[in-house]
């Protein structure tokens, strides 16, 4: 089994973290050109009856960890409003805005949009992450910092983590919403 944190498709060689979840100490850093020829090099060269996984070792470009984000968001909504559940991902956009709005848009006018969806993320409105020290490690895994990172850059994410998501939700909010 191979699952894959991060999705690259750039023309410039990358390097990437290729570890085993059953034995700590077999991993591998190599550097492909992206994410597709890390997989196949796995298959190639590696036993797949372990779990294996590939992960960025840099921070990846923003076009493409926001790519990650958004289906990371999309992925923590599974049912709606009826515990009816929610298959397709303009189903799961349309709950999420739906809900922003019912339940915070009165805020959008004394604070603007962005602030609001940061505000009513932070009161933990959808099920996203919220420890710190898992903030960090959905950063790194996304691409979005670093994996040798310093304290300094992981408080930055986690200061600014609502912020940051609110940012990515609204980027993906349909037109036809309010």
């Amino acid at each position: 089994m191979i699952q894959i944190n991060q999705i690259n498709k750039g023309a410039n060689m990358n390097q990437y973290l290729i570890y085993n979840n059953k034995n700590e100490y077999e991993n591998y850093k190599k550097e492909f050109s992206n994410l597709s020829d890390a997989r196949h090099w796995i298959i190639n060269h590696l036993d797949l009856s372990n779990e294996w996984n590939i992960k960025p070792i840099k921070k990846v470009h923003h076009t493409e960890y926001k790519k990650n984000y958004k289906k990371y968001i999309l992925s923590t909504v599974e049912t709606g409003l009826n515990d009816e559940p929610l298959k397709t991902d303009d189903e799961k956009i349309k709950y999420i805005f739906d809900r922003f709005y019912s339940e915070y848009g009165f805020m959008i006018n004394r604070v603007g949009k962005y602030k609001a969806m940061s505000e009513w993320l932070s009161g933990l409105a959808l099920d996203i992450e919220y420890y710190n020290y898992k903030i960090v490690k959905l950063a790194k895994d996304m691409g979005s910092l670093d994996t040798d990172s310093t304290y300094k850059a992981e408080q930055k994410i986690i200061n600014n983590y609502f912020d940051f998501m609110a940012n990515i939700i609204l980027g993906f909010e349909p037109k036809e919403v309010k």
